[in-house]
């Protein structure tokens, strides 16, 4: 069993500030269940690549490179790819905001 308070992702405390939203089932290597937390960043990283991927440097998309830039740990990877995801597309708004609900109403009417 591991530390249900280390993130997933990169094995750092999480604190509640930085906690996603809800818990993530996560098997063991002696086979068993537990819900595990991450961090906001790191399971954008865990979904969507790392740095280099999303740049378009890494093997995968023709490139060199490692998902992740090497001299970075993998909590400063996960940031480092949060912060390029969110310079790159639109600003989020949490999709519990009324402005979003409404927004989204709107567009069937």
């Amino acid at each position: 069993m591991s530390d249900r308070n280390l993130c997933l992702w990169c094995e750092e405390p999480v604190t509640p500030s930085g906690v996603q939203q809800s818990p993530i089932p996560s098997q063991g290597a002696d086979g068993s269940w537990e819900l595990r937390l991450q961090h906001r960043e790191c399971a954008a990283r865990a979904i969507l690549g790392g740095l280099n991927h999303l740049q378009g440097r890494c093997s995968c998309c023709g490139g060199t490179e490692p998902p992740d830039p090497p001299a970075l740990s993998r909590r400063q990877a996960a940031l480092a790819a949060f912060a390029w995801i969110q310079e790159h597309t639109v600003p989020p708004i949490p999709l519990c905001d009324p402005r979003r609900v409404r927004n989204l109403t709107n567009n069937f009417r």
